[in-house]
């Protein structure tokens, strides 16, 4: 029988097409065949030499979005793609399966091609077969795996990386903050300014990066509202650069129980991210509360291009972007930093109506669950 001898591996995609072809071989009455190539799990496309498909199960149907009329007597490269096209894409090492394949309905699917025996094929009879499955949600469990080997990868080579950079770069800083003391009023104090606004911006960046490897709580208290004061004035500038007003407003706060660098980093992946999505003309507003007895607020809101409603349910995962130069990191890392103190991040946005998010960051660490007994 054909659906016993075509069966899955452990991802769920095809794994043998042999038998559809022995059945071919064995068989010339395509009425008599289709019930037995019904009963194929994955979907099944019969094509003729002149590369048009023959014959569709009701699987192939369901995996193509399509209708029986619209597939079957339609070219192959308008069903799926051209038999070249299909012959050329690399197998997968470890199963043979072929993907990379997009679907009519943005799915993956996978599938393998088999040629029906030399004295079976005729002039209106099947050539080929090709067999397919959906395997969109294989692909996005590999994404997903791929996602946090990189992560780890990231984790372990980061603390090094971090620390060889910000003592030279905390050297520097000193050295040209000295020169620019000592140096009059002339076109080298101005460039020893732009030196000095550079080295910080790269410091907030690495603080950004690193935001993941430190906790928001800290057992001694620092003056957040002038942290938040000073990176903005290290941001300001690339807003100016790009034509987009940027404003903050923070209130005179008390010491908090926060590690300043982190919420700082906060502020640096939320503004920029707003700037990469802004025009020239665009507004960035940031606003930070504490309300009485609460938690520390922050509140970024810019009026760029804003997000589709499927960005918006991915904008918070990591290693998502749409920006070819991004890392999709910044808003994740975030994102773990606040709930795993507590907190909490909301993103509110829609196309051409601009882009909110509020971040809610508790003063006090969140009590440990009891062990089970």
């Amino acid at each position: 029988m054909l659906g016993s001898r075509l069966g899955t591996d452990s991802d769920g995609v095809v794994s043998d097409s042999a038998g559809a072809d022995d059945l071919l071989a064995s068989r010339t009455n395509l009425e008599g065949l289709a019930p037995v190539l019904d009963a194929i799990p994955a979907g099944v496309l019969l094509v003729g030499r002149d590369e048009r498909v023959l014959y569709a199960t009701p699987k192939a149907v369901a995996i193509l979005g399509s209708s029986r009329p619209e597939l079957e007597g339609q070219p192959l490269e308008r069903v799926l793609a051209a038999l070249s096209e299909l012959t050329s894409t690399p197998p997968d090492a470890s199963t043979g399966q072929r993907f990379a394949l997009k679907g009519k309905k943005g799915n993956v699917i996978g599938f393998r091609i088999g040629a029906v025996s030399p004295e079976m094929t005729t002039a209106s009879g099947p050539a080929y077969t090709i067999l397919f499955q959906d395997i969109t949600a294989v692909e996005k469990l590999r994404e997903e795996r791929n996602q946090l080997l990189r992560l780890a990868a990231v984790g372990e080579i980061l603390p090094a990386v971090l620390h060889e950079i910000k003592n030279p770069l905390a050297a520097i800083t000193t050295a040209v903050e000295v020169l620019f003391e000592e140096v009059a009023e002339n076109h080298i104090r101005r460039e020893l300014s732009a030196v000095l606004g550079e080295v910080r911006r790269i410091k907030l960046a690495l603080e950004g990066i690193g935001i993941f490897r430190q906790e928001l709580h800290s057992v001694r208290r620092s003056a957040v509202d002038r942290a938040l004061r000073e990176a903005f004035l290290v941001i300001e500038p690339q807003m100016k650069a790009k034509g987009i007003r940027g404003t903050l407003n923070v209130p005179d706060l008390p010491l908090l129980p926060l590690d300043s660098a982190v919420v700082r980093a906060f502020l640096f992946n939320l503004v920029t991210n707003s700037i990469h999505a802004c025009e020239p003309g665009d507004s960035i507003d940031v606003t930070v509360s504490l309300p009485r007895g609460g938690d520390l607020e922050m509140v970024v809101r810019d009026s760029g291009c804003g997000m589709t409603p499927e960005v918006l349910s991915r904008c918070q995962e990591l290693f998502f972007t749409t920006k070819s130069n991004g890392s999709g990191i910044g808003l994740a890392l975030c994102t773990s930093v606040a709930e795993s103190a507590g907190g909490r991040i909301a993103v509110e946005s829609a196309p051409g109506a601009g882009t909110t998010v509020k971040v809610v960051l508790p003063l006090l660490a969140p009590r440990p669950s009891p062990a089970a007994p």
